[in-house]
């Protein structure tokens, strides 16, 4: 376990300083950045723009909360994602999006306790539905269709797919005050079809607040929260305390490196992870 953070740590570090030189490329000035690493914004790529986004997310818990909001022990849990996301802009005010991704997956306390595949495919719309100069603000409604594409669990290993379609709703907003950016947003996603089994929906909030400390870097901090409806069973929280750096070297390129922890909840794992991400745009 030491060694695979260790190289996990310094491959964080190498992207780093490999990103640097980038800055000397960024000659015009840069808005205050609105992604963050967990919380969605309510920003557009605009006509005709291109967003890919490859992304890296390490979790791993060797501990679980309880119905009673306690810590209990449980067996090591370790998964590695590597993602992938594409947005379009159809018109200034409306993107249409796609993402996917593969995952390996260990888990102690499952049978089996290994697998690894194709994660599930997810279809997006987001749209900005207004625009306030005066203010900075932006509100954006953003609907996505998750598609159970990836690889199911069985009996000689693990699979990421949550199993069963999802239909998820969102409003996101944006805001900056001066060098200060504010994100937040609220939605819930249904679950549907014969695999939902007591599955019944998640209900999240997020709220991120970052500071512009030069036009290349950004120090941000979030809260996010998770209310999962389980039918004929305890319902699960999670509260989650997110950190990191938001690194807008151009207009075209942008890397994300940062760390969430479970802060409490209940029926659910204490899981620590790390996120990497790098943006391009065209």
């Amino acid at each position: 376990m030491r060694h695979r953070l260790k190289w996990i740590g310094i491959s964080f570090v190498f992207v780093f300083i490999f990103s640097l030189p980038f800055y000397a490329f960024a000659q015009e000035e840069l808005a205050p950045e609105w992604a963050k690493l967990a919380t969605d914004d309510a920003g557009t790529v605009g006509k005709g723009g291109i967003e890919i986004e490859f992304g890296y997310t390490f979790n791993y818990a060797k501990k679980a909360m309880d119905n009673d909001w306690h810590k209990e022990d449980r067996g090591i849990l370790r998964e590695h994602e590597f993602g992938l996301s594409i947005a379009y802009g159809i018109l200034d005010n409306l993107d249409i999006s796609a993402d996917t991704g593969y995952a390996n997956l260990y888990d102690h306390d499952s049978d089996p306790e290994k697998g690894e595949g194709f994660c599930d495919l997810g279809l997006g719309i987001k749209y900005r539905f207004l625009k306030l100069k005066s203010l900075d603000l932006e509100l954006a409604y953003i609907t996505s269709l998750s598609i159970p594409t990836g690889r199911f669990s069985d009996s000689h290993r693990l699979g990421p797919s949550d199993e069963f379609w999802a239909w998820e709703n969102k409003i996101a907003l944006s805001r900056d005050f001066g060098k200060l950016t504010m994100n937040m947003d609220f939605g819930f996603s249904l679950p549907f079809g014969k695999y939902r089994e007591n599955e019944r929906g998640t209900l999240s909030y997020d709220l991120a607040v970052g500071y512009q400390i030069v036009k290349w870097l950004q120090p941000e901090i979030e809260i996010n929260y998770e209310h999962g409806f389980v039918k004929d069973e305890d319902d699960n929280d999670s509260i989650f305390l997110t950190a990191g750096f938001i690194m807008p070297l151009t207009d075209h390129f942008k890397g994300k490196i940062g760390l969430q922890q479970t802060v409490t909840g209940r029926n659910t794992d204490y899981t620590t992870s790390i996120i990497l991400a790098l943006t391009l745009s065209f």
